[in-house]
């Protein structure tokens, strides 16, 4: 009975891939993409706003500049406007004075084209990072060779864990659809691994 498993688990190690074509959907109309950044940092602090486009389109991306952007702060009359930004190609702050404070609920909104289109979301503390590990790792079969970095740090909070790591190499921002770090601790997960070759 032995050798049979081993021979099932040979089988399935050496069996034969088959490539499989996902019917994605084409957009019939030109919808907004809204990516906004709101810290307590005001470098950091912008919202970008460009069209969508279909998975597979290689053209440029195109971005929305004639937009009116704000943040409100739900159930005050502050309202933080935003001015488009020629150089980052994003909406910006209208003055570094305005930053986000830990336990305020904020509302970005983006007017364009007569349609308005607005998110909230609960400024959280962030996550706490103590140290930095690295080691270098052979190739292997879902693993490419290479420097992988271990993050360590606290998690202040138990609900909306959710995180988006930035990683910055020589002065470039690793942002292309393979470099996103997207993670969170539902599963136990107490530090983030990631190969740079």
């Amino acid at each position: 009975m032995k050798k049979l498993g081993y021979l099932l688990v040979l089988i399935g190690l050496f069996s034969c891939q088959e490539e499989v074509t996902l019917p994605l959907t084409t957009l019939d109309e030109l919808v907004p993409v809204i990516e906004a950044t709101w810290t307590d940092r005001p470098f950091f602090n912008e919202v970008k706003v460009s069209l969508a486009e279909n998975y597979f389109d290689t053209t440029d991306i195109t971005i929305i500049s004639e937009a009116e952007v704000s943040i409100l702060v739900p159930g005050t009359q502050e309202r933080i406007p935003f001015r488009f930004n020629n150089e980052t190609k994003s909406y910006k702050p209208i003055s570094d004075n305005y930053v986000a404070k830990v336990g305020v609920t904020y509302e970005v909104q983006v007017r364009w084209k007569d349609e308005l289109y607005s998110a909230r979301g609960l400024m959280l503390e962030a996550p706490t990072l103590d140290s930095l590990t690295y080691s270098y790792q052979e190739e292997r079969l879902f693993r490419d060779e290479g420097y992988y970095i271990k993050v360590y740090g606290k998690i202040p909070f138990e609900e909306d864990n959710f995180y988006r790591i930035r990683v910055i190499e020589n002065d470039t921002l690793r942002n292309d659809r393979d470099d996103y770090l997207l993670f969170d601790d539902t599963f136990g997960l107490k530090f983030l691994k990631k190969a740079w070759s």
